[in-house]
C-alpha cells in the first residue's frame, strides 16, 4: 500500500479551503487538478509503498515519537506556489500559529522511521496544503494565470485550530484523484 504521515484537518478548515478550490476550478485551466477539499491534509512524511503488515510497527514508532507531545494550535497562512508563480506546478497554502513545535513534530516523526528502513528527509520541512495540481501539458500563461487568481484571491484565517493527534494514512490512486483512509490515529498524550 501507499502510505503517509499527516495531520487531518477538521471539517471547517476543509471548508474555508473548498471555497479556494472552488476559485482555482472556475479557471476551467486544462490541466489543473483541484484537491478534493476532504483529501486535503498536511504531510508530515511520506512513506511510500510499504507492505500491509508493516503498518503495526509504523503506528507503534509513531506512538512513542509523539508521545511527549500536546495538542497545538495552527492556523492558515499565506498562499503559495511552487517552485514559482511562472512555472507553477503546485498551489498550496501555508501553515502558522505554533510551528516551532509543528517542526520539532516532524523531526521527531522523521527519526522514529528511520530505523524502520525510511530514509531522512534531505530537505527542510516546509508545512502546506496543497490544494491543486498543474501537469506538463499546462502553458507557461495558464500557469501564471492560475497562481495569480490563487495569490490574489487567498485572505489568511485569523482563526487558529487545534492540532491534537497524527494519523497513518493510506492514498489510492484514481483517474478523479487520490482518495485516502486513516489507518490508525495516534492522539497526543503529552
Amino acid at each position: 500500500m501507499r502510505a503517509f504521515i499527516a495531520i487531518n484537518l477538521p471539517v471547517e478548515i476543509r471548508e474555508i479551503l473548498a471555497t479556494q478550490i472552488d476559485e482555482l476550478d472556475k479557471t476551467a485551466i486544462h490541466g489543473l487538478r483541484t484537491v478534493r477539499p476532504e483529501g486535503i491534509h498536511l504531510t508530515l512524511k511520506f512513506l511510500g509503498e510499504i507492505p500491509d503488515t508493516r503498518a503495526g510497527d509504523i503506528e507503534e514508532a509513531l506512538r512513542q515519537s509523539t508521545k511527549p507531545f500536546r495538542p497545538l494550535t495552527l492556523k492558515l497562512s499565506e498562499a503559495g506556489t511552487f517552485p514559482s508563480p511562472e512555472s507553477a506546478r503546485v498551489l498550496w497554502i501555508g501553515v502558522a500559529g505554533n510551528t516551532a513545535v509543528l517542526n520539532r513534530l516532524h523531526q521527531s516523526i522523521d527519526t522514529s522511521m528511520e530505523p524502520l528502513g525510511f530514509a531522512r528527509e534531505m530537505k527542510k520541512f516546509q508545512p502546506h496544503l496543497a490544494l491543486a495540481r498543474l501537469n506538463d501539458r499546462v502553458k507557461t500563461k495558464d500557469r501564471q494565470r492560475a497562481a495569480d487568481l490563487h495569490l490574489s484571491t487567498w485572505e489568511p484565517v485569523k482563526n487558529g485550530f487545534t492540532v491534537g493527534s497524527v494519523s497513518l494514512m493510506r492514498s489510492e490512486l484514481h483517474p478523479d484523484g487520490a482518495r485516502y483512509e486513516t489507518l490508525a490515529n495516534i492522539p497526543f498524550t503529552g
